[in-house]
């Protein structure tokens, strides 16, 4: 028997309000706050959100895989990747 899916959010944030979230620029001024955005928008990233516990967490995602994503709100599974230390130690440049 599968266990019951999360609670949802009583309101998901707009879609501005999830970028500034997402790159926790949300109590910045205003000029921060519309340079996130133009930024968001100049790399071509979208947000997303999913509920943890109830409580809404946003990603940023390309345009690709944000317009593969449904339109309503479904159960999915989560992979927190870590990182690769090998690409470091190759290009020293990087650190």
């Amino acid at each position: 028997m599968e266990p019951p899916p999360a609670p949802e959010p009583k309101e998901w944030r707009s879609f501005e309000d999830a970028i500034l979230h997402a790159s926790r620029k949300e109590a910045e001024g205003d000029s921060e706050r519309v340079c996130t955005l133009l930024l968001a928008e100049k790399f071509d990233r979208r947000p997303v959100g999913f509920s943890v516990k109830g409580h809404e967490k946003n990603a940023l995602v390309t345009r690709a895989v944000y317009e593969e994503l449904p339109d309503k709100p479904f159960l999915a599974m989560v992979n927190k990747s870590a990182k690769s230390k090998g690409l470091l130690e190759i290009q020293p440049c990087l650190n």
